[in-house]
């Protein structure tokens, strides 16, 4: 476990300590710290319950795991700079000016109730955490596919990713989705052209900045394709699309 996960670990333990009922853990740092994902998350994300917590008693949160971990390892993680804005608190861990790592708290449509209750380990000692079940993860990751500005490559391996650990789709989750797609007027068309701009040679570059060179070294074009497919086939497939 490198430097990065021990902090994100014991800030994650320290804000579910403080808000146990409060937040679900989202995102691509789950799949890397809970299911060994190979692809490294930069982003701690998490959505609240019900409102957002006061943004100063996140920063005062955050800010005191990081000093226990700074005194066990002797790093010297700090809490740079953080935003506020309607639904989002967002936090920049850095190090000598250097980011490590943002802890985003975001506000989704509608409640995640679908959550489970895990155990995750810190130098703050075990905690309880509330996290997204995998087919809410896989939804997620496929709503951000679907309607974000741009498709990145990160959100297309963690689809990837999911796929291959046998995650599908609840009936209401697929719903969900297609409701979206249709109130939003989108057509399978939009989504393959998309698709289209992200080539495997994109795909591997992002993934070498994000992957051990052990891990990076089984990878190649064609299996960056194969992984591309994967992720279109199940947003064309699992939608109903009008």
């Amino acid at each position: 476990m490198n430097a990065i996960e021990i902090a994100e670990r014991a800030v994650l333990c320290a804000l579910f300590r403080r808000y146990p009922d409060g937040l679900v853990w989202i995102g691509g740092s789950v799949l890397q710290l809970l299911y060994d994902s190979p692809r490294a998350s930069y982003d701690l994300d998490l959505c609240p319950s019900g409102e957002m917590p006061p943004a100063e008693e996140v920063r005062a949160a955050v800010r005191e795991a990081l000093e226990q971990v700074n005194a066990t390892s002797g790093s010297r993680l700090i809490v740079d700079e953080f935003a506020v804005q309607p639904g989002l608190v967002r936090l920049k861990v850095t190090e000598g000016g250097e980011l490590r790592f943002m802890v985003d708290l975001t506000l989704v449509a509608g409640q995640i109730r679908d959550a489970a209750a895990v155990v995750v380990e810190s130098v703050l000692g075990p905690q309880a955490v509330r996290v997204a079940t995998d087919s809410r993860l896989l939804m997620l990751k496929l709503e951000a596919l679907l309607f974000r500005r741009f498709l990145k490559p990160a959100d297309v391996f963690d689809v990837w990713f999911l796929l291959s650990r046998g995650v599908r789709l609840k009936p209401n989750q697929r719903a969900w989705l297609s409701d979206q797609v249709r109130m939003r007027e989108m057509e399978r068309a939009d989504v393959k052209a998309r698709f289209a701009k992200l080539t495997p040679e994109r795909f591997l570059a992002d993934l070498k900045k994000r992957m051990a060179h052990e891990a990076f070294h089984r990878w190649n074009p064609a299996g960056a394709q194969q992984a591309i497919r994967a992720a279109l086939n199940v947003v064309r497939k699992e939608i109903e699309w009008p």
